[in-house]
């Protein structure tokens, strides 16, 4: 999720050379045009079926109406995701190799592109929460760079802004559960796709 992390040379909690593996995958799923449509979908879960559902929602609206006129690699990503999403009894495949193979990016072709940022690293998970928690609450007035590191940050959030308390708890406990609580909020309660979606207009393409 390189994209979403506060500077990482702030990040002074990760244990140096360990890294810690949470049982939950966190994705942020990038659609992206040739004229300056972006859209992003969060999703967590542990299920890779769970996740090729999602990504076939997030096309649904684009991708039904045109299917024939589109690159036929599109076409084959998406009979993927359907296979994926609805494996034959004793065909889906595990869990670890599934993600692996729904992460980066999925297509570029016909004008359109498709990723998937992909982790379950908890250290990664917490990078991108509070990033996101930095955008929620503070970046427009206050630069991540002013402060000497990342406590000094947090505190100054907790201090100056009205942190919910799931907040609070996943910038000092992050856990599995912690993390999950924050991502449910920054995806549903802070509108995590409508804060992110970009669409150029005429006026800014000529």
């Amino acid at each position: 999720m390189e994209e979403k992390h506060i500077e990482s040379s702030k990040t002074e909690s990760k244990p140096e050379g360990k890294t810690v593996r949470t049982k939950f995958y966190l994705a942020d799923i990038i659609v992206e045009n040739a004229w300056g449509y972006h859209y992003e979908a969060l999703w967590y879960g542990s299920e890779p079926a769970h996740l090729a559902a999602m990504v076939m929602d997030v096309m649904d609206s684009w991708y039904k109406p045109n299917r024939e006129k589109l690159d036929p690699s599109i076409r084959a990503f998406h009979e993927r995701m359907e296979k994926m999403a609805s494996p034959a009894e004793g065909e889906a495949p595990a869990a670890a190799s599934a993600f692996l193979k729904m992460k980066g990016e999925m297509f570029h072709a016909s004008g359109l592109r498709l990723e998937i940022q992909l982790t379950n690293d908890l250290m990664e998970i917490f990078d991108f929460v509070s990033t996101q928690i930095y955008e929620i609450f503070m970046a427009k007035d206050k630069a991540a760079e002013d402060f000497e590191n990342l406590p000094a940050l947090f505190a100054y959030m907790e201090e100056n802004y009205p942190l919910d308390e799931v907040f609070v708890n996943a910038l000092h406990q992050p856990s599995e559960g912690s993390l999950s609580a924050a991502l449910y909020l920054i995806d549903l309660k802070y509108h995590y796709t409508k804060r992110t979606f970009r669409q150029q207009s005429l006026e800014q393409q000529s």
